[in-house]
């Protein structure tokens, strides 16, 4: 299938109009509304998928401190217990923060948790671990440990590996390898080369004792990606000793920022800023730049330092500190941020979070020390019971009040997950919304979390239901509406999360069909032979074949519409003891399009990768440099590509005809042979006196190469082009040409 971005056509007309209020202060004045004086267009393609949006994006930490809610195990209490489950948490990070790198790990418990012998400050207590894997299997989560990489005691690191997964059988798969080592402090501090070395001395301790254990690291802040990150993963990757999966944090917010100018200063408004000037962090558009549009992203990271890594965040919230976001991330806001940041580090592609902080009185828990819960926490049910695991693409023209995420869900054809997130502090919304690619049934599900106001530290609710005293979330109705179609019209209420299930069917993607390119007319092939020519045929070959020599390619100019991936299939044949050839685009090999064909005529299919919109040239070379390796090639179909490029052929440009009628002509000519345009459909001719082609005299569609057009008027040039067409697209004619009646 297709994955490449089409643009979707969506009008959201906003019937109530936001009102800016002064003041960000919370508590100290009204909530600020962002204002919409144009239309919003958001936009909803089933058809293409973007990223998936994995379960392990439902992450917390438990921190150490909070010890007395977990261990012994006869201390879980039921209601802590469903809470987790019904909050689908599916990874736990342990110990949490900073208190990971001054513990010392104590195999008999003889030591409280918030003392150790020095120079350690803290224990990790192995019944405490014990109670932290029994938990992890209670509520169906993956357990992830982070070692003590600050004060240098590799061996320890690996005693706790051997207790964990060797003693124990605990098989813990994740390990993180120290906590924002840029914060290290003297006399511990390291530089990022240093980090590099001592996580790679690590790795070897502890893969001694388990050798199916994963590394993550370094877990440094996103703002530090350049300084810290980069060249820690520049360093591993030299000694070929990369993570398994990056880590950072990001915090948009600083708890000890005092200037309320700063746009990091903790505020609700601040929180809810989608950009803005000031510090690029604190803006929730942070997300897009540090994962794949800076210069200096993560996924840039990933490829060129540790191909196939995992990305993820352990620590993610709102407000650094604790007390400090009191009144922010501790609120309905905290949640609405939190839903819009997860599903944009998925769509970013991120592939797991841990978010900071489950239990905890600092604002950023998911619940307090008595296991009441923050509206945040509402989030998690939200996405485990109506989301799904598949991202498709959508889009908004108002990111600062509307946040729209769309989900597809494995094995389920015929449901759409969409949620929409109305961040305006104070004034319900009206959106219009189109979906592409889905045919909805007139009536629709959904279900609202909600709060009486976007400062509300309680009574948030999914549709009037809050958690019951037992921790369990009961099953929740979703409520009716109609009148859903292709473009249906909604009101989405001020500061809410409104989810909804869409029942209906999948349309093909507009931009699915397969566009040909014959080999037979390729530029560069060594031979071009007719359909029956051996080995070809007419069933296996009927538009002809060529053929690759040793060390030859051949190549087509290709029009990629829009920037996503494609797919091809080749049908080709293998001559020789060892044929083998390579796809390139723009003289860059193509990953895992190697192939060695066998000898008979087969189909070998794979992606091209994504391709930005516009012409590219794709290649097929044949890798060997032996004599008789021979690459022969019936064809290569582009899944969504639009026609070739080609050149108008006849009459010539500025020519002078002899009559006031004329044959256009566009047929394509190479070593004596004539084709059509690749992958052309059909063809748009168009003829005018004027070189803007205002008023044409024939602007007709017709599926032959060449036109007739006649009864000109004498003494005038004429121009003309041709637009070649398919179901993905359009390609123009290289040149307009005219001609001139005598």
């Amino acid at each position: 299938m297709l994955r490449k971005k089409v643009s979707g056509t969506v009008a959201v007309c906003l019937l109530a109009m936001g009102v800016v209020t002064s003041g960000s202060l919370p508590g100290a004045s009204a909530p600020k509304a962002y204002a919409n004086t144009g239309t919003v267009a958001l936009s909803v393609n089933a058809g293409n998928e973007v990223a998936p949006m994995s379960e392990l994006m439902r992450g917390t930490n438990i921190g150490i401190w909070t010890h007395s809610s977990f261990n012994p195990v006869n201390n879980w209490t039921d209601r802590y217990v469903n809470l987790i489950k019904g909050a689908g948490i599916s990874m736990i990070r342990f110990p949490a923060g900073g208190e990971a790198d001054i513990s010392y790990f104590d195999r008999t418990n003889s030591y409280d948790w918030y003392v150790g012998p020095a120079p350690y400050t803290r224990t990790l207590r192995a019944d405490h671990l014990d109670s932290i894997a029994a938990l992890a299997q209670e509520v169906g989560a993956e357990p992830m440990i982070t070692v003590n990489l600050r004060i240098n005691n590799k061996e320890m690191a690996a005693d706790i590996v051997r207790y964990a997964n060797v003693e124990k059988g605990y098989n813990i798969k994740y390990w993180e390898l120290g906590n924002e080592p840029e914060y290290f402090g003297a006399p511990y501090n390291l530089t990022p080369q240093q980090v590099a070395v001592r996580a790679m001395e690590y790795m070897d301790a502890m893969r001694a004792v388990d050798p199916s254990i994963q590394f993550i690291g370094a877990a440094s802040g996103t703002s530090l990606k350049a300084t810290w990150t980069k060249p820690i993963m520049t360093e591993m990757h030299q000694n070929n000793k990369p993570y398994d999966a990056i880590s950072v944090h990001w915090y948009p917010l600083a708890g000890t920022q005092t200037n309320p100018n700063s746009s990091a200063y903790p505020s609700i408004t601040n929180l809810l800023k989608y950009e803005g000037t000031n510090w690029q962090p604190s803006y929730i558009n942070w997300v897009g730049k540090f994962m794949e549009t800076d210069q200096e992203n993560l996924v840039q990271y990933r490829n060129t330092y540790a191909p196939g890594a995992l990305i993820g965040l352990t620590e993610l919230g709102q407000v650094t500190g604790g007390s400090e976001g009191a009144g922010v991330g501790d609120t309905l806001a905290g949640a609405l941020w939190q839903a819009d940041v997860l599903g944009r580090l998925a769509y970013h592609h991120v592939d797991f979070v841990t978010q900071f902080l489950l239990q905890g009185n600092q604002a950023y828990a998911l619940m307090n020390m008595n296991k009441e819960v923050r509206p945040s926490y509402y989030v998690y049910p939200l996405l485990k019971r109506y989301f799904g695991d598949q991202l498709v693409q959508t889009s908004s023209s108002d990111n600062q009040n509307f946040t729209i995420w769309a989900t597809k869900k494995t094995g389920v054809t015929n449901k759409l997950y969409l949620m929409v997130i109305n961040k305006n502090q104070t004034q319900d919304l009206s959106a219009s919304i189109q979906l592409a690619n889905f045919v909805p049934n007139a009536s629709a599900s959904t279900w609202v979390l909600n709060a009486p106001s976007v400062d509300s530290l309680t009574g948030a609710n999914i549709n009037g239901v809050q958690v019951a005293a037992d921790g369990t979330l009961p099953a929740i109705s979703g409520n009716v509406i109609t009148g859903v179609s292709g473009n249906f019209t909604r009101t989405f209420p001020a500061h809410s999360i409104t989810m909804l299930e869409l029942t209906g069917s999948e349309t093909p993607a507009e931009n699915d069909a397969p566009a040909r390119y014959l080999a037979k007319y390729a530029n560069g092939i060594n031979e071009r032979k007719d359909a029956g020519a051996y080995p070809g045929s007419v069933t296996n070959t009927p538009d002809g074949w060529g053929k690759i020599w040793m060390s030859g390619a051949a190549s087509w100019t290709v029009n990629f519409p829009e920037t996503g991936e494609y797919d091809y299939v080749i049908r080709a044949y293998g001559e020789g003891a060892a044929p083998n050839f390579q796809i390139k685009v723009d003289g860059q090999a193509v990953p895992n399009s190697s192939v060695s064909p066998a000898a008979s005529w087969n189909n070998y299919n794979g992606s091209l990768g994504t391709i930005t919109a516009g012409t590219h040239t794709v290649t097929i070379h044949n890798n060997s440099a032996v004599s008789g390796n021979n690459i022969d090639v019936a064809h290569m179909d582009i899944i969504g590509a639009a026609p070739g490029t080609f050149a108008l052929t006849g009459p010539a440009d500025q020519a002078a005809l002899a009559s006031t009628a004329v044959t256009l002509n566009w047929t394509q000519q190479i070593a004596g042979q004539t084709f059509a345009p690749f992958g052309a459909d059909s063809y748009t001719v168009i003829v005018a006196d004027n070189a803007a082609f205002t008023q044409p005299i024939v602007n007709t569609i017709v599926t032959a190469t060449t036109h007739q057009v006649s009864q000109l008027q004498p003494n005038t040039t004429y121009y003309w082009k041709v637009i070649a067409n398919n179901a993905n697209g359009s390609t123009a004619s290289n040149a307009v040409f005219s001609f001139t009646t005598p």
